[in-house]
Parts: structure tokens; sequence; C-alpha cells
């Protein structure tokens, strides 16, 4: 009689339950694993396959705390313009793809990057009627903060001169009040995707035949599940019954946690932990603020050289805690984006005020690029997780001194984090940063201002094991699900990678170079190279 399904010997299993704790092999039955231990041990247990390690390195899969799939996947649907120059860039990009807009789309460009442009501004509804005076066009800035249309596009969606509905003071105008066409952050979307098709990829079948690509593509990078941040783009591919969809037709190459924007006004009224291990309602997240590419991040003090500048919130301070207050109530984590100290002092000062140790929601701070010293010691009190994104280190030496001059050395703070009981969590808010966890850990670890760069702060570098961690069982804790995942324990799945070279003992400049020869979700070989 077969005890296990397969037995996996003659390995390095770093199971991550404490630092340096190793096997030597493993049994998994039914997708989860069954013994974790010394090969002597496992060899005994019968089993229906024996799998030879041959020696490799094996930590659990990674967890993605933070992206938003569904701009993922529709991002390869759109025009890139990371790389453009200029104005006249744009437009040349924008009318070569013109041709390819079939009836009733719209054509969209992402990534784009004001800092490249010669003009240093972004493009207005007058350069993009230069494009197309017929056909609607919606374009997204790098840090998905601001947005621009060209006029047909605004009488579309009737942001026009006038326009005094919620979050109007986020439609920019001219002197004599007309629309330029550019959007600041996020409040004013929901005014454009009535409007806006929803998807560029095609029916259904397609839209989850290219789910299943992109997710097996982010599979053979380490992940096992992604927590993605959905809900403010219009997409179709927000849409549950995709996912599920492809998790019945065994096509489905990732678990999948939904975290949206607004969630309570979901028609089931649903809340965070529904679902299973495949696709699960997670936080409900809010805006606080923007970002610092964008100069809108919520600061406690002026932008360095701009007085009385503290940048922007994306709510009114009463709405905003009203909606976390009753989502909070209801039972759901909170996922706060708070990218300044000032948004992160808002957010705490909230957390204060109506936590409840008998209801089950966590607090998570999304971003928390600046914190001050006398809020990580509060946040920790409360067991604040932070959904950072170690990938945007280097951005530290671009936008640091020039917006905050010496209170840079506070940004990505993890250690300091650490230290006072908050638990970051490791992302990329894709599409924006690499998804490559191993590039990362890697500036988690040296916290480089670019590959071979000078270190930024060193005293916030964290260790391989914490940094790690962060991708794993941290990243599990924050959606309850450190009992299921994160490391290598009887009992938890069998999401598992097999390392072409040990992560704890190369050099931490390799770290980048590590390829992951196999993913293993739920006891099943995704891919092997």
């Amino acid at each position: 009689m077969f005890l296990a399904d397969k037995v996996f010997l003659n390995g390095v299993l770093y199971t991550l339950k404490s630092a340096g704790d190793t096997a030597r092999a493993m049994a998994v039955r039914d997708g989860k694993i069954l013994q974790v231990g010394a090969e002597e041990e496992i060899r005994k247990i019968p089993a229906k396959e024996t799998i030879d390690l041959g020696g490799g390195t094996v930590i659990p899969a990674f967890s993605n705390s933070h992206c938003h799939l569904a701009e993922m996947v529709e991002g390869l649907y759109k025009v890139d313009l990371s790389d453009t120059k200029s104005i006249n860039d744009i437009i040349d990009k924008m009318k070569a793809a013109l041709p390819g807009v079939k009836p009733g789309q719209w054509l969209q460009g992402y990534q784009l990057r004001q800092r490249n442009l010669a003009e240093q501004r972004l493009p207005d509804r007058y350069d993009l009627d230069k494009v197309s005076a017929e056909v609607p066009i919606f374009l997204s800035s790098y840090g998905l903060h601001q947005f621009m249309l060209n006029s047909p596009a605004l009488r579309i969606t009737g942001l026009k001169k006038g326009f005094d509905k919620p979050g109007s003071e986020l439609l920019l105008t001219d002197r004599d009040g007309e629309p330029t066409g550019l959007l600041s952050e996020h409040r004013l979307l929901p005014y454009v995707w009535p409007f806006k098709p929803k998807s560029g990829i095609g029916d259904k079948e397609e839209q989850k035949e290219a789910l299943r690509k992109h997710l097996l593509c982010l599979a053979r990078e380490g992940y096992t599940t992604l927590h993605t941040f959905d809900g403010f783009d219009g997409s179709v591919l927000n849409d549950l019954n995709l996912y599920q969809e492809l998790a019945g037709e065994n096509k489905l190459t990732m678990r999948v946690i939904f975290n949206r924007e607004r969630c309570m006004n979901n028609p089931l009224g649903a809340i965070s932990g529904l679902g299973n291990e495949w696709v699960k309602f997670g936080a409900f997240k809010i805006f606080t603020d923007g970002s610092f590419s964008e100069r809108t991040s919520f600061l406690l003090e002026d932008y360095e050289g701009r007085p009385g500048d503290r940048g922007k919130l994306a709510h009114p301070r009463q709405e905003y805690e009203s909606l976390i207050t009753q989502a909070y109530e209801a039972g759901n984590d909170i996922a706060v984006h708070a990218s300044g100290d000032g948004a992160v002092e808002i957010f705490m000062e909230l957390i204060e005020k109506i936590h409840t140790p008998s209801l089950p929601g966590q607090f998570r701070l999304i971003h928390a690029s600046l914190t001050a010293p006398h809020q990580w010691a509060r946040l920790g009190k409360y067991h604040v997780l932070a959904d950072v994104q170690p990938v945007f280190i280097p951005s530290i030496k671009i936008t640091g001194p020039a917006c905050l001059g010496a209170r840079a050395q506070y940004m990505q703070a993890y250690k300091s984090m650490l230290k006072n009981g908050m638990l970051p969590t490791g992302g990329n808010d894709g599409p924006i940063g690499p998804s490559n966890p191993f590039i990362g850990i890697r500036y988690a670890v040296l916290r480089e201002a670019g590959f071979g760069g000078e270190p930024l702060f060193p005293e916030e570098c964290l260790s391989v094991y914490e940094a790690v961690c962060m991708y794993t069982k941290n990243s599990a804790y924050c959606a309850h699900e450190e009992g299921i995942k994160g490391t290598l324990e009887a009992g938890k799945l069998a999401d598992f990678i097999v390392l072409d070279r040990d992560v704890f003992k190369i050099p931490a400049k390799e770290i980048s170079d590590i390829k992951v020869k196999q993913t293993w979700l739920g006891g099943k070989n995704l891919f092997q190279d």
C-alpha cells in the first residue's frame, strides 16, 4: 500500500522554519507535504514515485504579495511607451498602432515615464488628438497614478468643462476651465470604465488562455501564489469566473488572491477569506495618496525645495475613514496604499481608533515607501504588514534626495520595520517592477543603487534569510495562510521550487542570477528545465 504519491530524495531542503533549518528529503501525498526529514526516514515511506533531486536546493515557492495581474496581462495588448523620449515619440508610437484598433475599441498605451521626456510634461488632449481625433485614446503613466485622454475619450466619458462630481479636483483644467485630458490619481477612473471597452484580448476563451500563459511564465520564476490588486482598472480580467473556470479545467497554474478596490461594493457582499486554496477574496483596498515619481505621495513635511507642497490625498479624510471603518467592522482585512509618511500617519491614527482584537481583519500598508521613525513601534504594536517592493530600492537614489533631502534615509526601511514588530512582504507591483523575485531579494540584501552600485542606507539591509522570507512565509501570513504555505512542513501545500544553486551560500551579488529548475504546485511539476 502506498502512503505517498511521491518522495523527494537527495536534496538540500531549506524549510524556512528558522534560519539554516534544513532537511534532505520530503514525502508528498494529495498535493500536501506528508513528511520532511532525513533521507533514511523518507526512504521508508512506500511511494508511487521516487524523485532524485540530485543535490539541488529546495525552498518554498514564492508568493508575490503585491501585483496587478490584469494590468500585467492587458499590458501585452497595449502600446509600451516606457522607452519614449519626447511627446513626438509618443505620438509616432501611438500612430503606428492605430491601424490595429478594431471598431469600438480604444487605443491604449502604458508605462509612460514623464522624467524621460524632453518636455518634462505629460501629453495632453491636444497632443493625443494629433494621433486621432476620432478613436478614443487612454494612456497611463509608469506608476499608474496619472492618466491621459484625448478629446474623443473626454467627450464619451462626460469629463468636460463644469464637471462637478466627487473627485472633480483631480481633473486638470486650463485657465478657461477646459479639461486638459490629464487625470491625477484614481478617483476619476470610475467615470471612465463604463465607457472604455473592458479588454482588447478577445473572447472569454482567449482571455483565459492569455491568463494561463502569463501565469505559467510567472511560475517559471518561482511563484505559485499571486496577491493581485485589481478592480480599479476596469478590466474584464478582474472577473473571478475566469480563474474559477481555469481551476475547474485543471489549467490554473497559480493560486490567486484577489484584493479589491472598495470590495464592499461587490454584489454578494463577500468579505476577506471567501474562496479556497486556488481562488480567494483577500483584502479591502483603498488609496490614501499617490507616488513619489509623480510627487503625489502625502508627506508629514513639505517636499524638498517646494514650500507648502506635501503631496495629495486620494480621498477626503472623512470619506476615507468611513470606508475603511465599514470594511473592517464587516470582517475584512484592510490594505491601504500609503506611499508617504503623511499617508502612513493618517492610516496609523485610524488603526489606533478602530482596532478591535475580536475582529479577524488585519492591516496592510501598501508600499510604505517613506515611514518616519516615530511610526515604526506604533505600527508594530498592531503587527501591521508592509507590502513592499525591494525592486524599487534603486529609485531611492533618483527620487530620495530630490523629494526628501535627508529624510530619504527612511525610505524602504525594512530592517527598522522588522525590529519594531512589523512584517515586510515581498512583491514587485507588476507590471511596474521586474517580476523576477531574485532581483528583489538581491536588492533587499544589498540595497544597491542599481547592480554593482553603492549601498543605499545599508543599516536597512536584510539577511538573505529575512529577504527570502519576505517572498514566502511573510507573504503567506498576510493572507492568513501561514498554516498552509510559506515553509516546508508536514500538512502544508506541496508548493516548492528547485534552484540551480544555493541562495544561502553564494555571494549576494549572484542571487539575481539564480534560475528556477522546477516549480511544484500542489505536488505537480509545472515545468522542468
